[in-house]
């Protein structure tokens, strides 16, 4: 195909020269493109080298997380190990439905809590907690996918 483009480009110059070469041109365009699905490419080997690591990190970021969505937490507390746990541990007894994570984000400590899939829920959640906690933000985060149910709801045993 890129030949018959190199041709074309050709020819438009030399028609912009001679315009009695038009009927060529367009004889020529006619049987280059019809005749272009017919052209058969070469078969060959290319070889990649690179760095066995690239393989690696590509493999982790790929198949360690099949089953992580990005969705949202609320970021509760950012800074040293101690007030971290006194943070995580007094918003477990306010909320212990609520999943609380405790993570090491050089170099502080992150205490996040929630598991939403849409901001809306975030931020109805964030200003439910937000007299006993109000410095909240909602965060995105790789979190889990929803968990698929066996059976329907309304099915019965």
């Amino acid at each position: 195909m890129n030949c018959v483009i190199a041709v074309v480009v050709k020819s438009i110059s030399i028609v912009m020269a001679n315009k009695s070469n038009l009927k060529k041109l367009s004889v020529g365009l006619l049987i280059g493109l019809t005749s272009a699905p017919f052209i058969q490419a070469q078969q060959g080997t290319v070889t990649v080298k690179a760095d066995s690591m690239l393989e690696v990190i590509t493999k982790n970021r790929v198949y360690n997380r099949p089953d992580k969505i990005t969705g949202f937490r609320l970021l509760l507390f950012t800074g040293d190990r101690v007030n971290a746990e006194k943070v995580a541990n007094d918003f477990r007894r306010q909320f212990p439905d609520e999943p609380v994570l405790l993570k090491w984000d050089e170099p502080n400590f992150k205490v996040v809590a929630g598991l939403f899939y849409s901001k809306k829920e975030a931020d109805d959640f964030r200003k439910k907690c937000s007299r006993k906690f109000p410095m909240l933000i909602v965060i995105n985060e790789l979190i889990d996918l929803p968990p698929v149910d066996a059976k329907p709801r309304n099915q019965e045993d």
